[in-house]
């Protein structure tokens, strides 16, 4: 039995509008979508951490990651404890040796975890990972519901019927140094 149109449409919809919020979650520039995390101020106190990484990563630079939240009071309490990179960083940690001499202590990414954290895996995350202890912090805010509008004139022309989505959201973040932002050049 063959999908209906309507049920495509509204699934299509759905992965579209789900793509742009992690998008401005991630990357948002701010002025025609929320501030994203990767352009939050970063170094002060109060602010999202950020530090360097090298390529290839190594053990010492994750467990870095983990101790700069860790030194500002911001634990893992509430089980939403993630890195978030992109899937080229991914396969390359799953392939990197804690310890390039000891093959027995295991790698960077394993079972979809990084140090005990969970590992998600995002094209939005181009040359950035993004770690935190607490993602409950990251607030997405959308106010009122996903409006659709259905333009059957616009692209008339081009026997084309033109779909607007709107979606009215802001991106904050309760508690930024339990974020931090690792750069490099993955």
């Amino acid at each position: 039995m063959s999908e209906g149109i309507e049920a495509f449409l509204a699934r299509e919809l759905r992965r579209t509008v789900a793509q742009a919020i992690s998008q401005a979650v991630i990357n948002g520039n701010g002025t025609t979508q929320p501030l994203g995390l990767t352009n939050y101020a970063t170094g002060s106190s109060g602010e999202i951490n950020s530090i360097t990484i090298g390529n290839p990563t190594t053990w010492a630079q994750i467990l870095a990651a983990d101790a700069t939240v860790e030194n500002l009071n911001a634990y893992a309490i509430d089980g939403t404890s993630a890195w978030l990179v992109n899937p080229n960083t991914k396969q390359s940690w799953a392939q990197t040796p804690k310890t390039p001499t000891a093959l027995t202590n295991g790698f960077l990414l394993e079972n979809n975890t990084v140090n005990g954290h969970r590992a998600f895996a995002t094209t939005q995350c181009q040359n950035v990972a993004l770690f935190s202890t607490r993602w409950s912090n990251v607030l997405v805010l959308i106010a009122g519901a996903v409006s659709v509008l259905v333009d059957p004139f616009t692209q008339a022309s081009l026997n084309q019927v033109r779909f607007v989505v709107d979606v009215l959201l802001d991106v904050t973040v309760r508690r930024p140094e339990a974020i931090c932002i690792a750069t490099t050049s993955f």
